[in-house]
């Protein structure tokens, strides 16, 4: 279990105010294995003390493996989305399961083919006014079932490899459990997606990526000697559209660029880029 103290440092310059509760948070993560093949995961978030109603997020999910098969149990509460164009969509909750299969290869065609199976129930915010229940609620929520089924066919290349460090604490696990191995590969993604939804609607997608992935340096010496970076162009092809907003897919065309650059020793700052949407991670 792991508890990680938040300081919201853009909200405290926005607002002016540094002794304001609504500037600090706290992150908790429960891991547990609680039988050989059973694995519970849990997830709690308050983005900021004022009003913990209306901040908290929390998810539990529990993964069972039968053979090479994972079936995962989950809940969510007021799961937090980034939808491009669409933006931050919350989910006030959800609950359902989820049937994953493992990578299995195509033969010798270095293609490996993966797919799921999921059914939850849903309830979050729609622009289908005569879809809500209750005309007054201000958030516009709606609950739908919501049965998905997902398939990915990829293969990466591997442009150039490095070596890794030796596994000691002065060298390669210096900031690290692991050691870094520099890389670069073009990765190549096709994902098609089926959501039906209980009020009679649905979406399907069929989504087509490329692009570039690696990381260079060990991340072993105090400055700049790790950066990890990603250019990927998606494009879709979409039928129907989901009821809901967070899972609606408004944008057909996506590039999206990641980078992430070690600052000092253990620090590292990222930030992504979704066409014209930012978002800087530290």
């Amino acid at each position: 279990m792991s508890l990680t103290p938040q300081f919201y440092l853009q909200r405290a310059l926005k607002e002016g105010k540094f002794n304001d509760l609504s500037i600090y948070g706290l992150k908790a993560d429960l891991n547990m294995r609680l039988t050989s093949t059973t694995l519970l995961r849990s997830k709690a978030a308050f983005v900021g003390f004022d009003d913990v109603g209306d901040t908290a997020r929390a998810s539990l999910r529990v993964s069972q493996s039968i053979k090479d098969y994972t079936l995962t149990g989950e809940y969510s509460y007021r799961d937090r989305l980034f939808n491009g164009s669409l933006g931050y969509q919350t989910v006030q909750r959800s609950i359902g399961a989820v049937l994953t299969s493992p990578a299995i290869q195509l033969g010798d065609t270095g293609i490996n083919f993966n797919y799921q199976i999921g059914y939850q129930e849903v309830k979050a915010k729609t622009d289908r006014r005569s879809s809500i229940s209750d005309p007054f609620d201000p958030e516009e929520n709606i609950t739908l079932n919501r049965f998905q089924t997902s398939a990915t066919l990829n293969r990466d290349f591997i442009l150039w490899q490095g070596e890794a460090l030796p596994a000691t604490a002065e060298a390669g696990l210096r900031y690290t459990p692991t050691p870094v191995v520099p890389y670069i590969q073009l990765i190549s993604r096709i994902v098609g997606t089926t959501s039906t939804y209980s009020n009679g609607e649905n979406q399907s997608s069929l989504k087509g990526s490329i692009g570039l992935q690696g990381q260079l340096g060990h991340f072993s010496r105090p400055w700049f000697d790790y950066t990890g970076f990603s250019l990927v162009y998606s494009q879709f092809i979409r039928n129907g559209e989901s009821p809901f907003k967070f899972d609606r897919i408004a944008d057909v065309r996506v590039l999206t660029a990641q980078l992430t650059q070690q600052i000092y020793g253990p620090f590292r700052l990222g930030c992504e880029r979704r066409s014209i949407w930012i978002i800087v991670k530290v």
